[in-house]
């Protein structure tokens, strides 16, 4: 009987031990009036610095001595509370606040909730890397690093537009990879622009630099820019595949139609301006369309293949409003213009300055 009883008793302190068992809480200390102080726990000191809201972690169950020492030699806070044994105390976060007037000061609970925060908060993984150039090597026929940042091969010849060395597709690979390795969007659109402006390559290759590209118009640039630089010219109607919105494609269309009309007026020998007649009927013709849009595009066709005078150049900024279009005009007729002597006497059909001076480079050009 003695045994059946003194098992009875072990088993029920066991069972008063599970239920009672509060591990693994998380207490907060709030001062009410927004102070910062430094809180100790049973003689531990918890947090290294003042902060006006601590919190301690892995708290069990029972009595606690807290004392709060306010900075700036302010008062010091000391109480004792009471973490009672019930199941619904575990594993949560359990929150006091301290209050004070001229008379007590105490602290006071204020809730009992789930985690808030876990001890060790999650630290944001490290960026790909801080430079996009690890090592001092040399990078093929792009770039050498240089104090941890590439420094580009002039490869490419502006006047006689042709390239010493001409890049291989390990050196795009190369190209590829400095641009993935670096976190930083200006950075990764300057070595694009920096492989394109400074070197030669196929359109396959050049197609592979415009995706590495995001925003449409800067595409647009480059592969303009590109288009010098690009060793088999026949196939650059392909690189319209690379933009999504049709009016970038358009406007790549107009921009190669511009190209071949400036190449066939190149290859023109303007000494004598078409007759009076055949003017009229290109003058006919511009009028025709309702919109500057349309006219100035009937009109730079119209001059690719034949040859005119300053006057007659003038006549037809006349039939334009705007600067824009004006601009183009002159800038398609220079090239078949027979007199460009006279050319300047066309800067007064411009209406602003701005657009004054800039006629006026590109005439001396």
């Amino acid at each position: 009987m003695i045994r059946i009883n003194f098992i009875i008793a072990f088993l029920l302190i066991q069972i008063h031990a599970l239920v009672s068992q509060v591990l693994n809480n998380n207490l907060v200390i709030v001062s009410e009036n927004g102070k910062r102080f430094v809180l100790f726990m049973n003689g531990e000191r918890i947090n290294e610095n003042p902060e006006a809201n601590v919190k301690a972690f892995s708290i069990s169950e029972g009595w606690l001595k807290l004392k709060a020492e306010f900075e700036n030699a302010g008062p010091v806070v000391s109480d004792s509370i009471h973490i009672q044994p019930i199941g619904k105390n575990n594993n949560k976060e359990i929150t006091y606040s301290i209050k004070q007037n001229t008379k007590t000061s105490k602290f006071s609970f204020v809730s009992i909730g789930e985690f808030s925060a876990p001890k060790t908060p999650k630290v944001a993984e490290k960026p790909i890397d801080l430079g996009p150039v690890i090592d001092n090597s040399i990078y093929g026929n792009l770039y050498k690093s240089n104090n941890n940042k590439p420094s580009f091969y002039k490869n490419y010849n502006d006047s006689s537009r042709k390239c010493s060395v001409e890049l291989t597709d390990a050196d795009i690979t190369h190209a590829v990879n400095l641009v993935k390795k670096s976190n930083d969007l200006q950075n990764k659109y300057i070595y694009v622009e920096s492989t394109i402006n400074q070197n030669c390559y196929t359109v396959s290759q050049l197609t592979v630099l415009l995706n590495l590209v995001d925003l449409e118009m800067d595409k647009l640039k480059l592969a303009k820019r590109g288009y010098s630089h690009v060793k088999d010219k026949n196939n650059m109607a392909s690189i319209s595949e690379i933009f999504k919105f049709k009016s970038m494609k358009d406007d790549y269309y107009q921009f190669l139609k511009d190209v071949a009309n400036s190449e066939n007026q190149n290859g023109l020998t303007c000494s004598v301006a078409v007759t009076t007649e055949i003017f009229n009927e290109i003058i006919s013709s511009v009028k025709k369309a309702e919109y500057e849009y349309d006219r100035i595009i009937i009109a730079k066709d119209k001059l690719v293949f034949n040859c005119v005078n300053t006057q007659q150049v003038q006549l037809l900024m006349d039939l334009f409003i705007h600067d824009r279009e004006k601009m183009e005009l002159v800038k398609a007729a220079y090239p078949v213009t027979v007199n460009k002597d006279n050319f300047k006497m066309l800067v007064e059909n411009f209406q602003f300055s701005e657009n004054k001076t800039e006629f006026l480079k590109f005439i001396a050009k």
